[in-house]
């Protein structure tokens, strides 16, 4: 008899830390025909929508208590208890990560940090992917990157979403500070 599998995340209101209510995805009236049993695939439709409409689909829906709506959407992993964050249509807001390589590639600052996370997550000793970076050979790094698996190439792209929103930052402070001064 072959063993059946276990769908391991879902997509969650947390009311508090430890309290949740899972959502039915295929319930929405703005889901469509994914199949939403891989952290992959939630990722892919979440992307699609900011957490404001995928919330108010679940008010349409009715699907969970009201108290649970003023709740955190959270990504539930059933077998650790630890949510991930939603990567949303606002929160991803169309991340290019070669694009974003070849922008980090010319500072070396910024590059360092992101090799040195990369590290960190992956761990891997004979990995070429800090060699790639460093010589700007960005699409072999990316096959590097991936063929890792889902929920640690998920870490890092986290982590370069942010920078890339820290950047953006800075360079908006940049602009204010410069437009004051004139």
């Amino acid at each position: 008899m072959q063993k059946q599998d276990v769908q391991k995340h879902f997509l969650a209101l947390m009311k508090r830390p430890g309290d949740y209510s899972f959502i039915s995805v295929s319930k929405l009236d703005i889901a469509d025909s994914y199949s939403y049993d891989s952290l992959m695939n939630i990722d892919r439709w979440t992307m699609q929508f900011t957490q404001e409409e995928i919330i108010e689909s679940i008010r349409r829906a009715n699907i969970v208590p009201a108290e649970y709506l003023m709740g955190t959407l959270v990504i539930q992993d059933n077998q650790k208890h630890n949510p991930l964050i939603v990567i949303d249509k606002q929160y991803y807001d169309n991340f290019k990560i070669d694009d974003f390589l070849h922008k980090v590639i010319s500072n070396k600052l910024l590059l360092n940090t992101v090799i040195n996370k990369y590290n960190s997550i992956f761990n891997d000793e004979n990995d070429l992917f800090a060699e790639y970076l460093k010589s700007g050979l960005i699409n072999q790094a990316l096959d590097i990157l991936f063929m890792k698996s889902y929920l640690d190439i998920r870490k890092f792209m986290i982590y370069l979403i942010e920078l890339r929103n820290k950047e953006r930052e800075k360079d908006k402070n940049k602009e204010l500070i410069r437009d004051k001064a004139a």
